[in-house]
């Protein structure tokens, strides 16, 4: 009996010792899924397993490295401590890049974050099965890079990816290569058409180049062998510099580059910072030790928890602006560093050494936040009128709330409505919105925040394309106001405006312009206008009109009462009628000046102002913050108004109106001359 009894123990006690193996080997698998699961993330004590896979080796691809360390580390995840970080390498060899992408998909890593299109690419095809969580960036256009990224949609990626675009500011180096030398004509560039990073920055080239009047002359190359020969075919056919946009293929070759440049005494200019220290004369392109910290960040947030598939892709473009003293000196015409130009460089090679004159921003922590793409929201949106500003303004807006993955018919319900300069209407659609499910309203222009303020008192409001909200009703301060309300204004840089007049028509006393009585913006305008051209010691005439019918006899009329020439204020009946103010202005040969960069292509032969869709991004911007839970009452009303200079060669050339060409190397828009365009 006794040892039966004890047998029964014994066979117990193995049976339990059994199940507590069991259970430890089932727990160390549980555990080995969760190191590739991200909302394991953030455990405490947890030691992360990060690949970091580049395609090349490069000191601006170090310096975006560098910045995604530093971003990780700034969220607690640090090299060697909180995290094993292994570094993979491709060297430039594509066949090595996609071995790599398959060891790394093969491993345990939690997360692998890719530096460079091709890494993206190889990473993304090893990557399509195992779904292994995956970060990248230093990459100009990822929908490019063919890897399943929508242009319109931020939310649709694979799943386990996510990352940022880096679209170097390929325009604003052309527009800076004029400035350094206003007679700049024909530019080369060689380029490696199987990159589809380098393809996306050549077609931008190509529009900014048409748009410039400038002849982009191309070369294509395969390998890094071809680089020299491809530059050694464009100097013979005569340009007069080189540009490189973000071609690794090059910028691997750039001793290829700089050596026959540099003995045919021919500049070379590029969109990627690092190149200058190397013999290139100036590099405008992303700071990419700030978009590795951004990268570093985006990293962090998934390894705390955050799903890829909830966060919605992002493009980040700080610039960086750098220019080789030396080289410059090397050029004894045509090529200078003017003032105002030199006021932006960010880093200056000097003979001593590069000089940073800005200190780099350092990445913040990051905590993991809650998606706004991750439940339904109903957003109502009112304009008085339509015209190219609200058009500006709401794109701006809808590319805001894109890229925090809001998306039409997906998560966001968006009720635009447009009371088409009707006042009774406008209240009627104010009303709808006060009574309907709309969690938030957005309205744009003065009529349609007085409308708004007047009949919503609860649900959150926030304006936009306003020019004084206190005077407008909303509050009495920027920071004392209706505990509902809040927005972004306009700030219209009329002394700037004015100072152009003067200095673009030194003659000029009397200047015209129509303004809208029953528009509160708009007798505003007209008085800041006429207060700025008076300090000037010029005086504005002007003239009402209350319709669009109003305005072509009202613009004919004025000009008889022999104005020097027209500035027309920025209101939402001007706005709808610029096209119209404009052949009146042309047939009289008189030159018209404006607010908005975009209404020289509808006329205007010169404007300073705001532009609209960056104003209607910050309000999105602003919008964001109110549904991630912040009070309207705690925010301050925001000024936002950029001045941008834009100009319309051709109908400068059309109404005999001189431009300087220093003035139009400042310029951030040009419309160049018909002639020139066709050349």
């Amino acid at each position: 009996m006794r040892h039966g009894f004890f047998r029964l123990l014994l066979g117990l006690g193995l049976i339990f010792a059994a199940s507590a193996i069991l259970l430890m080997a089932d727990a160390s698998r549980l555990r080995g899924t969760a190191n590739r699961a991200p909302a394991e993330g953030g455990r405490p004590g947890k030691i992360h397993k990060v690949a970091l896979f580049q395609h090349v080796s490069q000191p601006t691809l170090e310096e975006g490295i560098r910045g995604v360390i530093a971003g990780l580390a700034a969220s607690g995840f640090r090299a060697g401590e909180t995290i094993q970080l292994k570094r993979y390498n491709a060297e430039a060899d594509s066949a090595t890049s996609l071995a790599i992408a398959k060891e790394i998909a093969g491993s345990d890593f939690d997360l692998v974050i890719t530096i460079t299109t091709p890494s993206l690419q190889a990473m993304a095809a090893a990557n399509r099965d195992v779904k292994m969580p995956h970060v990248f960036g230093l990459v100009s256009d990822p929908v490019a890079a063919g890897v399943g990224i929508s242009a319109d949609d931020p939310l649709k990626h694979p799943p386990a990816m996510v990352g940022l675009g880096t679209m170097q500011p390929v325009a604003d180096a052309f527009r800076m290569a004029r400035g350094l030398a206003p007679g700049l004509a024909r530019v080369g560039v060689a380029w490696n058409p199987s990159e589809a990073n380098s393809e996306a920055c050549t077609k931008v080239a190509r529009k900014a180049c048409r748009e410039l009047g400038i002849e982009l002359i191309e070369a294509n190359v395969d390998n890094a062998a071809g680089v020299r020969e491809a530059i050694a075919s464009l100097i013979s056919r005569g340009v007069e510099a080189i540009w490189i946009g973000g071609d690794v293929t090059v910028l691997t070759s750039l001793d290829s580059v700089v050596g026959p440049t540099r003995t045919a005494q021919i500049p070379v200019f590029s969109n990627i910072p690092g190149s200058t220290e190397r013999g290139v004369l100036f590099d405008l392109g992303a700071d990419y030790y700030q978009v590795g910290g951004t990268v570093g960040q985006l990293a962090s947030r998934v390894l705390l928890g955050e799903s890829p598939a909830k966060l919605p892709m992002q493009y980040v473009v700080p610039p960086q602006f750098c220019v080789n003293e030396v080289v410059l000196k090397t050029f004894q015409a045509g090529w200078s560093l003017p003032e105002e130009v030199a006021s932006k460089v960010d880093v200056l090679i000097t003979a001593g050494g590069p000089v940073r004159r800005h200190p780099p921003k350092e990445p913040a922590s990051v905590v993991p936040t809650p998606s706004l793409a991750d439940r339904q929201w109903r957003i109502g949106l009112v304009s008085y009128l339509e015209n190219v500003v609200m058009e500006q303004a709401t794109a701006g807006f809808e590319e805001a709330l894109l890229e925090l993955g809001l998306v039409e018919g997906r998560n966001l319900t968006l009720r635009k409505r447009s009371a088409q300069g009707d006042v009774a209407t406008l209240n009627a659609i104010c009303d709808e919105f006060n009574g309907d499910d709309t969690e938030l309203v957005v309205s744009l222009s003065t009529p349609a925040l007085q409308a708004a303020t007047r009949k919503l008192t609860s649900k959150p409001l926030l304006f936009g394309v306003v020019l004084d909200p206190i005077t407008a009703g909303a509050g009495t301060s920027n920071t004392d106001h209706r505990s509902n309300v809040t927005g972004v204004y306009l700030d219209f840089p009329y002394a700037v405006v004015v100072r152009t007049i003067r200095e673009l028509a030194p003659n000029a006393q009397r200047v015209g312009t129509l303004f809208t009585p029953g528009e509160l913006n708009s007798t505003i305008a007209r008085q800041r206008l006429e207060a700025a051209l008076k300090a000037e010691g010029m005086k504005l005439v002007s003239t009402p009109v209350n319709s669009a019918s109003e305005v072509s006899e009202a613009a004919q009329n004025l000009i008889q009462s022999n104005i020097d020439l027209f500035c027309q204020i920025s209101d939402s009946l001007s706005n709808t009628s610029f096209p119209a103010i404009s052949r009146v202005c042309e047939a009289a040969k008189l030159p018209l000046f404006a607010f908005t960069p975009e209404q020289v292509k509808q006329g205007a032969v010169v404007a300073v102002g705001s532009d609209y869709r960056d104003h209607g991004r910050e309000l999105g911007k602003m919008v964001a913050e109110v549904l991630g839970g912040k009070d309207p009452a705690q925010l301050p009303f925001r000024s936002y108004g950029k001045p941008r200079r834009a100009v319309n060669l051709e109908t400068a050339r059309r109404l005999g109106f001189a431009i300087p060409g220093s003035w139009v190397q400042q310029a951030d828009l040009v419309i160049p001359e018909a002639s020139t365009t066709s050349r």
